[in-house]
């Protein structure tokens, strides 16, 4: 109803016509968009009041005050004129973006008004615009000014006219939209994939996808089929196995071969294989390979295998191969270990060998036979100072690569080091986005980055040399087999440490693995799509993250020689490790995602396809359960009640299937499982039009969750003054445990501790989070470590690549020196304490959050655990004291343990409200939402704040400090805001603005009676009607709340 109303209101006229095919960046589409003639000044941007006020009282007219979500097209073009205040750039979306270059095009008038350094290669037009330039600039068929926040406001740039605006001329504009996140569907293809490689999305739409462990699979419509399962080599080397997977070019035309880059068993063959298969019909046939080439490697220690196999546009294919050198053992820095037997630790004799086709990246032409040629512009394409398959040498773990189909570049990620500062050794570590316009060395293993140099290092010694040359580097090291004078390095196109950058901001901090994605090219997609990206994405190159999981999209300039921009790719997806990603033919984005955990059978490991919607845009499927486990029958209870369609008016249709069967279609779901183990059960949601979404969650029968109970002494919800001593019992039941007799009440964790985390709280005590597993003393740690990388490579009770966190704590005392010293070397990164396993540096990480960190993990030795009963001191802290119980059994037939728990969270009697973060109250306001203002929550006439599942043993009497605006009544209700009536006082106007009076609300001595239960603080009063910025008018406040505090 809103949105058809909105229609009818827009004056704005925007009418496209086609004027030329869609093939290629080159030649976009064009729109005739029309703007209003004049009209009011538009203010988007920082609100800073005093700067607000300044810029107001240098206009000829009042601008109007608005969001953010102003600048989408749909609202921005029924203005002419614009002002963009100190714009926040994670306010600005990407769609935001274009629409204001779109808006200034079509002869929109802007002022910029920015005093701030700019964000390199973050918003290139706005960058521009605001470029050191004076006086107006013409963008299109507008104009732009920019001035910073010292400068008057130039009120002769707007016109000063705010009559009626009739629309303006149609202007062509041929910058294409961007799209909207709701125009865009992720749709699930396969759950169930271990350790994913590359993929391929086939012509009919089916993919192709590898297993690194030595199966390959095909999805289609009708699920996921083995397609053969590759006896492999994963020891040794243990990030060997299947890789590399591409289509011939002629595929499913002329041929139906398919390339493999993969390591045969058994392992003592040292060679990785580049072989041609056919796959035809889903069946591939085994007889039918052809070794093209053979990649000799060393199996004797990890790491870096590469393994990416593409076509260019000119049919030529390009395989990345790794430097197949331990990393382990060098301190985070080169290895250059030239001491005899140390072949394993020198990448000089792979990347840096112009006789060795590791660390390289080979380009070749594939002839019908199935062997090979060499192409022309190949580094050393004569083979007489190299091997001339070789493209580009110097890389250290090049593992997906692309080529760009206008101009045949070359474009990689490379995988760095692990150093997280610079040192004697050499520069802290880069990861790397490269771009090869001709053959070339990209310095690996003498430079990193842009081009920062390592030190010639002797191991033997530890004594450090002079730093090697990028324009005449030298391999000397006895391990090398090819020429000693090398090709001059070229720098990274783009780099990036663990932690900051300052050249490239937008990619955040911590761990890292670059990915090169593929570029846009709707020339090859075919005529008839519906799915496919749209125009604003043609010609750019994606690029993504496998360790901080996300999608970028850059912009290079016509000359493909600088960036121009980096943008967030639908950043409100949350992707799990993306290890590969394609653009299908029918234009969607194919992801697979690897999983959080290295070389384990990730639960989030999938493969996705994201398609894009310009018209009917998909339902939203949301799936909602009360309990994902249980006993024998399980009975839950699902739900799609929150399922929605952003089109306006579209009723939507249930569909539940349990197993993989129709179960029915309704809205809610109650199956009965009587079979133990998972079951999976999928929604399907569908709209009027015929689109689809689905939302899937595993259930397990045969293990219900423990319950736990913690009996308190007096009140639950307050630590009240006086009490000093609190005395507990913790209860737990569990049925299966009791039924087999291995309940072991002594596993029972409690403890106590203040916790300042307030969102910890609310979460633990909604039942969204779990309390952890060690000290609550060290809650914050935990938190941290949660949103770190650091699970990727730890778990709290199993090894991973590094060791379990509870081995961890059972080595190390918890002594402040212990903790100190070891924060140092999470910040630092480094090896050798749990053999040659190297943890990644982290210098994003201040010292004291490590120290909370590394407090959290050596409390997971049981120590500070309290008993089952007894008595516990809360003293004096900060933020809640909290007691709680938690129990992990054993399990069920077929289901995995679960982990049961009870919190009581004793607040202070004092509640601030800029402390309302730990959910205990929430205000209802009519018109509005509560302020969060900080330090105070507005009450409008009628509001009410809730006080949630409050004890009111022993409570005697409810202040309030407040600012009351108007005449009008305070109420205290139990249950409901129109419940049970438990205080009342009258309330007259507060003199002075930031005045406050305290008012008392005793309890009747029956409330101490009442069960635990939701408080209501009712505002009745009439607060007038005011206007806000926008000349919208809304009620006015009754008055404002500063604390309450209980006695």
């Amino acid at each position: 109803m809103h949105n058809k109303l909105f229609f009818v209101l827009v004056s704005a006229v925007v009418i496209s016509f086609l004027l030329s095919a869609c093939g290629n960046n080159q030649n976009p589409a064009s729109e005739y968009i029309s703007l209003p003639a004049n009209g009011p000044v538009l203010m988007v941007g920082n609100p800073d009041r005093s700067l607000v006020d300044k810029l107001k009282n240098g206009f000829s007219q009042t601008p109007l005050t608005a969001p953010y979500r102003m600048l989408d097209e749909d609202s921005l073009f029924n203005h002419r004129n614009l002002v963009l205040l100190r714009v926040e750039s994670d306010s600005l979306t990407t769609h935001r973006r274009r629409a204001v270059e779109r808006f200034v095009s079509a002869g929109g008038r802007l002022l910029i008004v920015d005093d701030r350094e700019a964000v390199p290669y973050e918003w290139a037009w706005y960058n521009d615009a605001r470029s050191g330039q004076t006086g107006a600039q013409a963008f299109g068929a507008g104009q732009v000014l920019a001035i910073n926040g010292t400068s008057p406001a130039p009120g002769d740039f707007f016109a000063s006219s705010t009559s009626a605006a009739p629309a303006a001329a149609p202007v062509p504009v041929s910058l294409p939209a961007a799209p909207k996140a709701d125009r865009f569907q992720l749709e699930v293809l396969d759950d169930n994939i271990y350790e994913p490689m590359e993929m391929e999305v086939l012509p009919d739409g089916n993919v192709l996808f590898l297993e690194r462990r030595g199966k390959m699979k095909m999805w289609t419509k009708g699920g996921t089929k083995l397609v053969h399962d590759f006896p492999v080599c994963i020891e040794g080397n243990y990030e060997d196995g299947l890789h590399g997977l591409a289509l011939d070019p002629g595929y499913g035309k002329e041929n139906h071969w398919i390339y493999l880059y993969y390591s045969p068993s058994p392992c003592d063959s040292l060679d990785q294989l580049l072989s041609r298969f056919e796959f035809k019909k889903g069946v591939l046939d085994t007889n039918s390979e052809k070794v093209v080439l053979r990649v000799p490697v060393q199996r004797k220690s990890c790491c870096h295998s590469g393994g990416s196999v593409e076509f260019g546009a000119d049919g030529l294919l390009y395989l990345s191969t790794g430097d197949n050198t331990s990393s382990k053992e060098s301190d985070g820095y080169s290895p250059l270990d030239e001491r005899p037997g140390r072949g394993p630790y020198d990448s000089q004799k792979s990347s840096g060998n112009t006789n060795d086709l590791r660390g390289k990246i080979l380009r070749i032409k594939i002839t019908p036979d199935g062997s090979y040629e060499i192409p022309e512009g190949n580094l050393f394409a004569d083979g007489t100072e190299g091997k001339p398959e070789i493209y580009v040498m110097g890389a250290r773990n090049p593992f997906r690569i692309a080529i760009d189909p206008w101009t045949k570049y070359l474009y990689w990620g490379d995988v760095g080091p692990d150093v997280g500062e610079d040192g004697r050794y050499g520069p802290q570590s880069y990861d790397e986005w490269n771009q090869a316009m001709t053959a070339g060395n990209y310095g690996w293993p003498y430079f990193v980055g842009n081009n920062f140099a390592y030190p010639d290092r002797d191991f033997a010694t530890d004594e450090v040399g002079e730093l090697f040359n990028a324009e005449a580097p030298i391999n000397a090291s006895p391990n090398n087999t090819g020429a000693r004078q090398l090709p001059p390095a070229r720098p990274a196109l783009i780099w990036y440490p663990y932690g900051p950058s300052k050249e490239f901001p937008m990619l955040g901090t911590g761990s890292r693995s670059a990915m090169s994605g593929p570029f846009y090219d709707k020339r090859q997609l075919v005529p008839i799509t519906n799915s496919a990206l749209p125009d604003y994405y043609d010609g750019k190159w994606f690029i993504y993250e496998w360790a901080r999981s996300w999608v970028k999209v850059v912009t290079l300039d016509s000359a493909r020689q600088n960036i121009v921009q980096i943008e967030d790719f639908l950043p409100e997806v949350k992707f799990s490790k993306p290890i590969d990603f394609k653009i299908g033919p029918d234009g969607s984005v194919y992801v697979i995602e690897y999983g959080n955990d290295y070389f384990l059978n990730n639960p989030d490991a999938r493969l996705v396809r994201i398609s894009y919607s310009a018209r009917n845009r998909p339902p939203v499927a949301i799936l909602e359960l009360d309990e994902p486990a249980g006993g024998i029958p399980f009975s839950p209870t699902l739900t799609a009640a929150e399922s929605s369609d952003p089109d306006p008016g579209d009723s939507l249709a249930y569909r539940w299937f349990l197993d993989g069967k129709l179960a029915t279609e309704t809205l809610v779901f109650s199956p009965t499982i009587t079979q133990a183990g998972p079951h999976a059960v999928r929604l399907e949601v569908e709209d009027e039009a015929g689109s689809t979404a689905e939302a899937s969650v595993v259930l397990t029968a045969g293990n219900s969750r423990p319950e736990l109970n913690i009996s308190l002494n007096g009140n639950r919800s307050f630590l009240l003054p006086g009490r000093k001593k609190l005395t507990y019992s913790a209860v737990v039941n569990d049925p299966e445990d009791e039924a087999s007799g291995a309940l072991d009440r002594s596993q029972v964790v409690v403890n106590a501790a203040w916790v300042e985390d307030g969102m910890l709280v609310d979460g633990v005590r909604r039942g969204e989070r779990q309390m952890p597993a060690g000290d609550l003393r060290f809650a914050a740690g935990e938190a941290l470590l949660a949103g770190s990388d650091c699970y990727t490579c730890h778990k709290e009770r199993s090894e991973n690549i590094g060791p379990a966190y509870l081995s961890v704590a059972e080595r190390y005392d918890d002594k402040p020196a212990t903790i100190t010293s070891l924060a140092k070397k999470v910040i630092r990164g480094g090896n050798g304490v749990w053999g040659e396993r190297l943890m990644s540096a982290h210098p994003a990480l201040s010292q004291d959050d490590a120290e909370i960190m590394v407090g959290y993990i050596l409390s997971l030795n049981d120590a500070g655990r309290l008993p089952l009963r007894g008595e516990t001191s809360p003293g004096s802290g900060a933020g809640s004291y909290v007691l709680a119980a938690s129990y992990r059994d054993k399990g069920g037939r077929n289901a995995p343990p679960l982990v049961g728990q009870s919190v009581i969270v004793l607040r202070p009697t004092t509640l601030e409200a800029e402390a309302h973060n730990d959910g205990l109250y929430r205000a209802a306001v009519p018109q509005g939402g509560e302020n969060n203002a900080f330090k105070v929550v507005n009450f409008r006439p009628g509001g009410s704040l809730r006080l949630a599942n409050v004890h009111l043993l022993d409570l005697k009497v409810l202040k309030a400090h407040l600012h009351a605006n108007v005449p009008g009544v305070l109420d205290l209700r139990y249950g409901a805001p129109d419940g049970k009536l438990l205080s009342s006082r009258e309330l007259s106007p507060t003199e002075g603005w930031n005045v406050y009076t305290d008012v008392s609300l005793p309890l009747p001595a029956e409330a101490n009676d009442l069960p635990p239960g939701d408080l209501y603080l009712v505002w009745k009063g009439e607060g007038g009607v005011v206007e806000d910025d926008m000349g919208h008018h809304r009620p006015g406040d009754v008055g404002f709340l500063d604390w309450l505090k209980v006695e």
